[in-house]
């Protein structure tokens, strides 16, 4: 009996050598064929409903463990590619294969670029993500990594870019896809963690993204996310809840210390800005498009700045001017201050020549404060001023996020009790808004501006209806 125990052991051992004897010597040879390869790129082609192509060759590794490697893998139309991997390398599992089972240990894709936007996902097709329903109920995936990655989101009808660069991800735990593509998002489970050197949206750069995520129980936990951001280190994290029909997601991001000169980074080379400003936002939110998203949020934006300065131009000898000039608008000075972080979406491009024309000298900026609430899709200022040498300037309005319009936006000029002397009116679309000629409410003999720099009190038969009471101080 222990001869035979013997006997089949060797057997079995022999048949174990001949079987990897034949996964590392026959294989590449028949993967080398160009209908073998026709054939794998059709499979994965119907598994994902996406064109797939492998440009380079295929090739079988046994260290560190059995493994196939896919050369430039092409994912998706030619010119719309939702994936281009220099390398993919799937690790398998040896002793199931020998009986015709596949087993996936890992998925490593070597300097992938992976793009999404609108119009890729509209050339999906209509029931694409119900028809991945058979696919999805796979095993678990025990090991997901890439690196050296380009990450890309790009809307050409928003305009909006947002992309990372050199990008590394690691997942630590298991992904498992079970269920069906209505419950994908609830039943994914993993720990991760992405590293970017470089990341931009739009003209804005930032680098040292670091994202740290938990998945479970149809949610997903971002948290921390640090970068370097506009010259100061920012710290948030964003919670999506999938365990309902519609996502939920919490946002929250704090960046103190951001430098003017990066949030101005639109400014001409001659013109330079010092100072920084602490940043925090808190939203809530909830869609499955960005316009549900955009509709649906609601919370608050705070941006706070102090002994801010501007080369190039002396905002006082601006204002002081302001009543005979011909081409300086008090919104222009809110595209500098006003908007804050909103001012990123609605100041995008924003043409700063009219008011740079024919300027020099400095401004010193002593308080800024940019306060809004956010409810609905809307933005309604809350405490929005600032405080130059000389004057103090407000601004009350709302601005309709989804729509990207001004919505009754008045910026005025303010006397020592928050009244408001000189004003505009701000109304139309972020790109192309109508500003209304400047009011002066009040009459007088003498220049009004003149009497706001000598500090007079404005006497007039009625009081007048305070414009501005928040907590920018009047100048000393």
């Amino acid at each position: 009996m222990e001869k035979t125990l013997k006997t089949f052991s060797l057997i079995a051992l022999c048949c174990c050598v001949l079987a990897v004897a034949l996964l590392l010597f026959v294989l590449p040879s028949l993967l080398e064929s160009s209908e073998n390869k026709m054939r794998i790129e059709m499979l994965a082609s119907e598994a994902l409903s996406m064109e797939t192509h492998i440009d380079g060759p295929l090739a079988i590794g046994l260290l560190p463990g059995l493994h196939l490697t896919l050369s430039k893998l092409r994912i998706g139309e030619q010119g719309q590619e939702l994936l281009v991997a220099e390398r993919a390398r799937i690790g398998i599992a040896m002793l199931p294969l020998l009986v015709g089972n596949i087993k996936i240990l890992s998925i490593n894709l070597d300097q992938p670029n992976i793009s999404i936007s609108p119009s890729i996902q509209a050339n999906l097709p209509s029931d694409y993500f119900a028809s991945m329903e058979d696919s999805l109920d796979v095993q678990e995936i025990p090991e997901f990594s890439f690196s050296g990655a380009t990450l890309k989101y790009f809307d050409d009808q928003a305009e909006e870019i947002l992309s990372a660069m050199d990008c590394d991800l690691q997942m630590q735990k298991p992904l498992t896809q079970s269920g069906s593509a209505d419950t994908l998002l609830q039943n994914l489970s993993f720990d991760t963690e992405l590293t970017c050197t470089e990341f931009q949206y739009n003209s804005y750069k930032g680098f040292d993204l670091k994202v740290i995520a938990v998945a479970a129980d149809g949610v997903i936990n971002f948290a921390p996310i640090t970068m370097q951001f506009l010259e100061g280190q920012g710290t948030g994290g964003i919670l999506a809840i999938f365990s309902n029909a519609t996502p939920r997601y919490q946002v929250s991001y704090v960046l103190p210390g951001l430098k003017l000169k990066g949030l101005l980074n639109t400014l001409p080379t001659e013109y330079t800005a010092a100072g920084s400003l602490d940043l925090t936002l808190n939203l809530e939110m909830e869609g499955k498009d960005s316009a549900q998203l955009m509709q649906s949020a609601k919370g608050a934006i705070f941006l706070h700045g102090a002994q801010l300065t501007l080369t190039g131009i002396d905002l006082d000898e601006k204002f002081e001017k302001f009543e005979s000039s011909q081409n300086f608008n008090l919104i222009d000075a809110g595209a500098f201050f006003f908007a804050g972080p909103l001012g990123l979406l609605a100041t995008k491009g924003y043409d700063f020549t009219s008011l740079l024309a024919q300027s020099s000298g400095s401004s010193e900026i002593s308080s800024l404060i940019s306060d809004w609430k956010i409810a609905d899709g809307m933005a309604q200022s809350v405490d929005v001023a600032m405080a130059t040498g000389q004057y103090r300037v407000a601004l009350q309005g709302q601005l309709d996020l989804v729509n990207a319009q001004f919505v009754d936006v008045t910026i005025a000029m303010l006397d020592h009790e928050g009244c408001s002397v000189i004003q505009q009116k701000v109304h139309g679309s972020f790109a192309q808004p109508e500003v209304d000629q400047s009011q002066i409410l009040f009459s007088l003999a003498n220049p009004v501006l003149k009497l706001l720099r000598q500090g007079a009190a404005f006497i007039t038969d009625e009081s007048c209806e305070v414009f501005y009471s928040g907590e920018v101080a009047v100048p000393e």
